[in-house]
């Protein structure tokens, strides 16, 4: 499994080096660039290698971007189920205005134009025989609506339902009362007050319907219109269309035209292709912001690398002075430190920017001869650290002063100890300031839990 995992791995870099080569060098961070933003001076021998991946992994999240949109794609296309329509329906009763969407393509076998249109149906209106029949089938189980549960009219002991309007029929409900004050008119109901002994008239009005009721001009068109008067004229007779048949009462299904004009066909259709839009500009805005956004990574990497340096050079100062209180000279002091650095990190793999970059050095004089202080004064300008920047100082103005250095870098350490603490408790008053949302979020959550079941009983 490990092998094939290998392979896999090995064959999907070259692709990924093979697409590199055809996309613009800038597009994934160019290499002048990428090495002025992270400062790189040492280990030049993996600099190719090491911001090649780092390339790549800019190019995977350009990847997976654009997978992840065609992916929504997909999902949208199935999820609209676009097929086409002949004709609509209207619920019989219920409802004062149906909206309707479809998609419609308009083609005349020269141009072609898609719509979205959206018909606003009225509600259906019947002939005076079908109210009439609506109305006796309502009465046939009215008596026990309006109980509500109750044995009797004569022993009523439950509120009776009095409702307004009945959504099923369409019928609208007055009520009268012999004892006017007693009936109280509520938001879709009305509401008998209790009062025993006395006799009460109440009455019903069901109400269906009405039961209880130019200049001409002369105008030759050409047989073959250009494509914008003949788009203008389409756009013009699909809006009396979808006019018209919104003013149509008394057809249950409404037949929708399949040809208008001059050999105009029309297919209708439910859903469209709106929304892909919408798809399309956030994966725009992905891909915008992965690009302008391509340096970040190594600039957050840059920021990492100066605070382990920030944190590391106390801890170095600290070795340094017990090489030199044990009699080294700092030439020999910096060379052990490097040496042990170097097994330590055979032994367990850790690096250390500032470590790593002082081997560089130490190398770099056993090899070539060249200048310890000078080297190290220009890794302390490629950080831009202060700290780093006064520590080498020192070592430069005292390089053959034994006592003398040893003293200063004690009060250097106890400086940069103090920093090192003050920085740890600016991060953790950061820390605090972003918990100040969630914590605030808690208690909302914990308030409204506490106060639900006293709100809902008061309710």
């Amino acid at each position: 499994m490990k092998k094939l995992i290998v392979i896999f791995m090995y064959y999907l870099g070259n692709i990924l080096n093979s697409i590199l080569k055809w996309i613009p060098d800038d597009f994934t961070g160019s290499q002048e660039k990428l090495k002025e933003k992270s400062k790189w001076d040492y280990n030049h021998s993996n600099f190719d290698s090491t911001f090649q991946n780092y390339k790549i992994a800019i190019l995977i999240k350009y990847i997976s971007i654009l997978l992840i949109l065609c992916f929504l794609v997909v999902i949208f296309l199935v999820s609209k189920h676009i097929e086409p329509v002949d004709s609509i329906s209207r619920d019989n009763v219920g409802v004062d205005s149906e909206c309707i969407p479809l998609q419609i393509t308009a083609d005349n076998g020269t141009y072609k134009i898609e719509k979205q249109v959206t018909f606003h149906l009225n509600e259906k209106t019947y002939s005076k025989d079908e109210d009439r029949q609506r109305i006796e089938l309502f009465l046939i189980d009215f008596d026990t609506f309006v109980l509500n549960g109750n044995d009797s009219f004569t022993d009523v002991s439950k509120p009776l339902h009095l409702i307004k309007n009945d959504q099923r029929y369409g019928i609208h409900i007055d009520w009268n009362c012999s004892y006017p004050e007693l009936l109280h008119e509520e938001k879709k109901s009305y509401f008998l007050d209790w009062l025993p002994g006395e006799k009460i008239e109440l009455e019903a009005s069901l109400k269906l319907g009405e039961i209880v009721e130019k200049r001409t001009y002369s105008i030759l068109m050409s047989d073959q219109p250009s494509q914008e008067l003949w788009a203008q004229t389409t756009e013009y007779q699909l809006e009396a269309i979808v006019s018209n048949v919104g003013k149509m009462e008394y057809q249950d299904s409404i037949s929708l035209p399949s040809i208008i004009g001059n050999n105009t066909s029309l297919k209708w259709s439910t859903g469209s292709y709106e929304g892909m839009v919408s798809l399309f500009i956030f994966g725009g805005i992905a891909l915008l912001y992965q690009y302008f956004n391509r340096y970040r990574m190594i600039e957050l990497s840059w920021r990492k690398t100066k605070d382990q340096v920030f944190n590391d050079l106390p801890d170095l100062i600290h070795k340094l002075l017990l090489l030199l209180e044990a009699g080294f000279v700092v030439s020999a002091a910096f060379k052990r430190i490097t040496l042990d650095y170097e097994k330590s990190r055979i032994r367990n793999g850790k690096h250390r920017y500032l470590y790593d970059s002082l081997l560089e050095i130490q190398k770099k004089v056993d090899e070539s001869q060249y200048s310890f202080i000078t080297e190290l004064k220009n890794l302390s300008q490629q950080l831009g650290l202060r700290e780093l920047i006064r520590f080498t100082a020192i070592i430069s103005d005292n390089w053959n002063r034994g006592s003398g250095l040893s003293s200063k870098l004690e009060i250097e350490r106890e400086l940069m100890w103090l920093a090192r603490k003050k920085k740890a408790e600016e991060k953790g008053k950061i820390a605090e300031s972003k918990l100040v949302f969630p914590m605030m979020l808690l208690l909302i959550v914990l308030i409204m839990i506490t106060t639900a079941p006293a709100l809902l009983e008061i309710n």
